[in-house]
């Protein structure tokens, strides 16, 4: 699995000394999100992830505060710009550009496993509930903007809240994850768009 440097992931400060080498980055967030895969958030350790990525811990440790800090970064840096919502020019291309990125993501063998889990894991933990809720939050200036400029179009109301729009049509990809396992059919993204779209229009007739 390649891994990709996202906007996100590039706020991660530099240390002192020489630069920072990515390719050792990209070798322990792969490490990282292999050992969830295959073992669960149980198994999962600074001291493993080294071990997995064949470097010491103070690389690890100069680099990251904790386990939570870096399965973040490497879940942002796997996602890439799959997490980014383009100007497709209308509503309804934005919403299924965007939804069609998100499934493909799921799609992708470790890292879809990875985020199902750590859904699962949220649930019982404190410390990787908020991971995941900032993760869920990550993409929120790309949301805000696609409704910006579906008001400004003239396809969505002013002050519109949007926030159940997208949890109706990525609530889909979470009961498909949980109830039908991975992959979901990219196809479907349409129809899954358009039926949130008909209730979001029947609302504001």
């Amino acid at each position: 699995m390649k891994l990709r440097q996202s906007s996100e992931t590039s706020k991660v400060s530099s240390t002192r000394g020489r630069p920072r080498d990515e390719t050792i980055d990209n070798t322990i967030c792969q490490a990282t999100l292999s050992l969830i895969a295959e073992e669960g958030f149980s198994g999962l350790t600074i001291r493993a992830i080294a071990e997995r990525a064949g470097v010491g811990l103070p690389t690890i440790y100069r680099r990251w505060p904790s386990k939570e800090a870096l399965t973040k970064h490497a879940i942002l840096l796997a996602a890439g710009d799959q997490y980014q919502f383009i100007d497709m020019g209308s509503l309804r291309g934005d919403l299924i550009a965007s939804l069609k990125a998100q499934i493909e993501l799921y799609n992708k063998p470790i890292i879809g496993r990875v985020l199902v889990m750590l859904a699962a894991e949220s649930l019982s933990s404190s410390s990787w509930k908020r991971v995941f809720r900032n993760l869920r939050s990550a993409p929120s200036k790309g949301k805000q903007a696609l409704v910006k400029r579906a008001i400004k179009r003239g396809e969505l109301p002013a002050k519109f809240q949007a926030d159940m729009m997208f949890e109706m049509i990525e609530g889909v990809l979470w009961v498909r994850a949980f109830t039908n396992g991975l992959p979901i059919d990219v196809n479907e993204a349409d129809k899954i768009v358009d039926l949130a779209l008909s209730g979001v229009h029947k609302s504001h007739v």
